[in-house]
């Protein structure tokens, strides 16, 4: 019996050594398992936290110096291209034009305020040189207008004009672009009702009604000579030509304003009576829903850059071109102004 009885307890301290050394395991294992859910919880509050970041905030960088600006404002590029180019919807056979007018629109919906920058066609600047199959070939430093040169279609143009300006402006994120041929001001103008302004200098170059001081609503081939009138004009400068542009895109949008007093859905129509001939990424609602709100946010005006303007030869085609070279610290401080960006 003792023999017995002393096996039996062998068995027992076996049994009960056994049982330790399986709860032991079990709960180095558990230990293990709650280690990897923490670290997989830690790392779904990490990317967590790095989309709402991308959500709530932008990035910008001049220089060496990165910058972040409130994804509360809204960019958008407005782009007026001359006839230089070929429409085609064949690809080899598609030369896009060169951009004769360029304005970004920045809105701030939640702060309830616009603002426009308005940049020089001319600005020199790094351009992406497309190919006709809509792939980059290789960069070079020209004029800001001859970025919408490239690509196989009025897209690709327009995409690649939107490329060029981000990057001119510290990677600034662009939400939207609208391309319109110059060439389309006379039925811009129509579609509006006609567009009053007052005249500044002496333009009876281009039509002898257009004296300075006198006030007009411009016909509609008034205003394609007004917005599109250089040499000859003034100082044949596109600076002032510039100045034309400006005012008569806030007279524009003065009339838009009116009407859609009157009629909500007239910026709509206009929208719509443009989309045979324009080219653009941003609905018709979007656009309608901005202008709407302009009724009453505050107009903060349009911003220009400083720079300086020379001739030279970076189109090598053996002639001298206007060249504008932007002061690379107001570019900085330009945009820093435009999206309210601290230090």
């Amino acid at each position: 019996m003792r023999r017995k009885e002393k096996i039996k307890a062998l068995l027992w301290v076996a049994g009960f050594a056994g049982m330790i050394c399986l709860i032991y395991f079990m709960l180095q294992k558990g230990e293990q398992t709650f280690g990897v859910a923490k670290d997989t919880e830690d790392q779904v509050q990490v990317e967590t936290s790095d989309e709402l970041e991308k959500l709530l905030w932008k990035s910008i960088k001049f220089g060496k110096k990165k910058y972040q600006y409130s994804s509360d404002y809204e960019t958008y590029l407005f782009l007026g291209t001359d006839g230089s180019g070929h429409e085609s919807a064949n690809r080899e056979e598609y030369v896009g034009n060169m951009a004769d007018f360029l304005m970004l629109a920045v809105i701030n919906r939640k702060e309830q305020t616009y603002a426009f920058l308005q940049l020089n066609r001319d600005t020199m600047t790094e351009i992406d040189l497309i190919g006709k199959d809509g792939e980059g070939m290789a960069t070079a430093n020209m004029q800001l207008c001859t970025a919408h040169w490239y690509g196989g279609t009025e897209k690709e143009s327009s995409e690649n004009t939107v490329n060029a300006v981000s990057k001119l402006l510290g990677g600034l994120t662009i939400d939207g672009y609208y391309t319109l041929n110059m060439e389309n001001i006379s039925r811009l103008n129509h579609a509006a009702g006609g567009v009053t302004v007052t005249i500044k200098n002496d333009l009876t170059s281009l039509d002898p009604s257009m004296k300075q001081g006198e006030t007009i609503t411009l016909t509609d081939e008034q205003a394609y000579r007004f917005v599109r009138g250089r040499m000859g004009v003034e100082d044949g400068e596109n600076t002032s030509r510039m100045e034309r542009q400006k005012q008569y895109l806030e007279a524009f949008l003065e009339k838009i304003k009116e009407n859609m007093q009157e009629d909500p859905q007239s910026a709509l129509d206009v929208y719509d009576e443009m989309a045979d001939v324009s080219v653009t990424n941003i609905s018709g609602g979007t656009i309608t829903d901005i202008l709407t709100e302009m009724h009453t946010a505050e107009n903060r005006g349009i911003f220009q850059i400083e720079g300086e303007s020379r001739t030279g030869e970076h189109l090598d085609d053996g002639l001298e071109h206007a060249e504008f070279y932007l002061d690379e610290k107001d570019i900085a401080t330009t945009v820093k102004m435009l999206y309210n960006i601290k230090e």
